[in-house]
């Protein structure tokens, strides 16, 4: 049979149930603009009488409920949508980090460089049909070698500016890395905060709030994957941490986090080909019982680091076996250079292996856009450099030559591409194919990374409606729990009340 003071404890139970539940609310309505808060509840069970080890036959009617027992505090969160959520982002940032090196390409590759092409092609044809009217005319020579000269200028800036797109992603690339490292090391150090917290009994939702945002933020730069496990800490009790591990594109797992022990990430480049790496005591061993380095540079299939190593190392048709096929940034600089090249050797065979008109600066075999110059006989010539005619040089009547250079740079072309494909057409022909090539791949990359946000924003959204704080949902929590409080309090009383009734007055009739 119940106690005759059981009611005070129901009462009293249910007071506690109620303050618990109105101070979560309150942390919830206060916490409605916190970055990465989750919505809390209090979690509570019935307390029923029966403890299963009577020892004698009683009345099970008399055992009733013995109030409520707060279990704890806990998130509203779904896992599943944190895992397509961070899978979303992964595909999004993929293409915003390869849209940041596009873009820059693209400045370079802009209406602009059709125009000055265009422009200086018809200004050194120009130059060249003047000398050719008069090819004793010291004067138009010299113009033409100026023209010739600006066109190299050209070259030259331009490969200068795709030094710099290719240098400026080289710097975000790594400070990517460091970003990933760093996020590493602070998820590892709040499990072992959480464990401790948990040894203490506390849940350490906030603890767990910022691990997820931690992990949020590092599945834009790769695809991961965050598996809860329990871990004994002894007496027969368990803690409950994570494990964060990389999945390539073939499923594979790679360790990043587990427990309070983390890898980092490495990066290096061998001749401007980037790759990265996982590294650290999570690893697998070799003989000696060093860690391994775990290569994951052609595995990577979602996140920033797949975009930015596109980008880098992608040379598009000009691969060679085992190499990034992406048209990234060397892609476009080896289209620039075989552009130069070609320009540079036409005209140095118009005018004849003996008198170059151009040539690579610092002495390399290969004329380049970024290292093509006026050849030092040329520019340093006092007298007739030109090959005005093939047949008689002292001719200086004869313009078959200059005529012929003249056809050269207005006629089609034959531009070898890499891997045994061409593309027939006259230079300005070339530029614009490179542009309109560049054009499409920004353009579709822009789509992609538009619907994968659309996508991210929409699973945003499902999260938030269950982790997000509802101020008109917490409202209504408020008015009940108060409701709840108030009734607990009144039951007290009443309780109160009839114990009086009952201690005062029994035994006191007829007195």
């Amino acid at each position: 049979m119940s106690s005759t003071f059981t009611g005070l404890q129901i009462g009293k139970t249910g007071l506690f149930a109620a303050m618990s539940g109105l101070q979560v609310t309150g942390n919830n309505i206060s916490n409605v603009n916190s970055n990465g808060y989750t919505r809390q509840k209090v979690d509570t069970i019935s307390l029923g009488s029966y403890n299963g080890t009577m020892r004698y036959c009683t009345d099970p009617s008399n055992y009733k409920g013995l109030g409520v027992r707060i279990m704890g505090t806990t998130q509203y969160r779904d896992p599943s949508l944190d895992v397509r959520y961070r899978q979303e982002a992964a595909k999004l940032s993929e293409k915003t980090a390869a849209g940041v090196g596009l873009n820059e390409v693209g400045m370079v590759f802009d209406d602009t460089i059709n125009t000055v092409l265009d422009s200086q092609i018809s200004d050194l044809v120009t130059q060249l049909q003047t000398y050719a009217n008069d090819p004793s005319n010291m004067v138009s020579e010299n113009l033409v070698k100026s023209s010739a000269e600006i066109m190299t200028q050209f070259f030259n800036q331009h490969a200068e500016q795709l030094n710099t797109a290719y240098s400026d992603l080289t710097m975000e690339f790594n400070e990517a890395v460091k970003d990933v490292n760093d996020i590493l090391s602070r998820v590892a150090d709040l499990n072992e905060s959480i464990r401790s917290a948990q040894l203490g009994r506390y849940e350490a939702l906030e603890l767990q709030d910022e691990r997820n945002l931690l992990l949020d933020e590092l599945s834009q730069y790769m695809n991961i994957e965050v598996t809860p496990k329990t871990v004994p800490v002894g007496s027969g009790y368990t803690v409950e941490t994570i494990e964060v591990a990389f999945v390539d594109e073939m499923g594979n797992e790679h360790m990043l986090v587990d427990d309070n022990d983390h890898n980092i990430i490495s990066s290096t480049t061998d001749y401007g080909n980037f790759t990265i790496s996982i590294e650290g005591p999570l690893n697998a061993t070799d003989a000696d019982g060093n860690a391994t380095s775990d290569d994951i540079t052609e595995t990577l299939f979602n996140g920033a680091f797949k975009g930015y190593l596109d980008v880098l190392n992608g040379k598009g048709t000009y691969v060679a076996d085992g190499e990034n096929n992406y048209k990234g940034i060397p892609f476009y600089q080896k289209s620039l250079d075989t552009l130069a090249n070609k320009f540079a050797t036409i005209m140095n065979t118009a005018n004849g292996a003996d008198k170059p008109l151009f040539q690579a600066d610092g002495g390399a075999t290969e004329i380049t856009a970024e290292n093509i110059q006026i050849a030092d006989s040329w520019r340093n010539a006092q007298e007739h450099y030109l090959t005005n005619t093939v047949k008689d040089q002292t001719n200086l009547t004869d313009n078959t030559n200059i005529l012929h250079m003249i056809s050269q740079l207005n006629g089609d072309q034959v531009f070898e591409t890499g891997n045994g494909s061409s593309f027939t057409g006259s230079f300005q022909d070339y530029l614009t194919n490179i542009c309109t090539t560049l054009g499409t791949q920004i353009e579709s990359n822009d789509t992609l990374a538009n619907t994968y946000s659309i996508n991210l924003d929409d699973v945003d959204y499902a999260r938030e409606s269950i982790s997000g704080v509802s101020l008109d949902e917490e409202a209504v929590n408020m008015i009940q729990y108060n409701y709840a409080l108030t009734a607990s309090s009144r039951y007290l009383t009443t309780v109160d009340e009839a114990l009086d009734q009952l201690i005062s007055s029994t035994g006191m009739v007829g007195r």
